[in-house]
């Protein structure tokens, strides 16, 4: 008979990245959880939620992260700068990289942190050829340069869990719902017919819905004896990118996409 995995009570927390997509719906999950949670935001005006101690630091600043964790039992690192028109490898680097290994050095010091966990992204694993099922056990290759600072950023956490500290890696698939950059702008694409479908859209994808990763994250907070793993979390089901866009222009009453454009041609044009 299978042992129900004890778990530990998360009594204060500290979220990096409160004022974002996935930061703020955690906030809101721990207060509910009546989590005593304290909100890293850069300006306060980025949080929304009431009852967040508002701490507004910067990653790129180790002193201000010394108060920011002072006290929380609980680290959760959502911030990260993401791959955007006009960001520069080195910012990528310098935010993710630099800016988690300040978190960690801090974390390293507070004596009353019991976990960490570091929100990473399945763009760490990189190129996956057809057919293939992705694992934690999988060799990550990232190919852009976003992927790649991540995945530093994972090599920064693993160099503080031989130091003792208790982390968990959370790799989420792309995350959906309300708040999402991504899914309104993907839901204004197709609902203006401009989304364009790159090879047809055959490529498998497993989206994960905000509510879910959510739940997981706090899991991965609570739960004991998983210190030092990697975790990644999807969707319940795999589907082509066609089929995700064809689902979502049902439910919003708009034809398919229509568009399509060849893979090598894509490329061209990307370069």
């Amino acid at each position: 008979m299978n042992q129900v995995p004890e778990h530990r009570a998360i009594g204060s927390a500290l979220v990096t990245g409160a004022g974002g997509f996935i930061g703020s719906h955690l906030v809101h999950r721990l207060l509910a959880m009546n989590v005593r949670v304290r909100a890293l935001v850069r300006s306060p005006r980025h949080v929304s939620e009431s009852g967040a101690e508002v701490c507004v630091a910067d990653l790129s600043e180790p002193e201000s992260l010394k108060a920011a964790v002072q006290g929380a039992d609980t680290v959760f690192h959502c911030a990260a700068l993401s791959q955007a028109a006009g960001v520069t490898s080195q910012a990528l680097e310098t935010a993710n990289v630099h800016g988690s290994q300040n978190l960690l050095d801090a974390c390293l010091q507070s004596p009353s942190l019991k976990r960490l966990v570091h929100l990473s992204t399945v763009s760490v694993i990189g190129h996956v050829r057809p057919g293939e099922v992705v694992s934690e056990s999988t060799s990550p290759h990232p190919s852009g340069p976003y992927g790649r600072s991540k995945l530093a950023a994972e090599h920064c956490v693993l160099q503080a869990k031989a130091m003792g500290l208790p982390v968990i890696i959370a790799r989420p698939m792309w995350v959906y719902g309300e708040r999402s950059p991504g899914t309104l702008k993907l839901f204004d694409l197709i609902a203006r017919r401009r989304m364009v479908l790159i090879g047809g859209g055959r490529n498998q994808i497993q989206p994960i819905a905000i509510e879910d990763l959510v739940d997981a994250l706090v899991l991965c907070a609570e739960v004991n004896g998983v210190e030092g793993e990697v975790m990644q979390f999807a969707g319940p089901t795999a589907m082509s990118t066609a089929q995700f866009c064809r689902d979502i222009a049902s439910a919003i009453g708009v034809p398919g996409p229509g568009l399509d454009v060849p893979v090598p041609l894509a490329k061209l044009v990307a370069i």
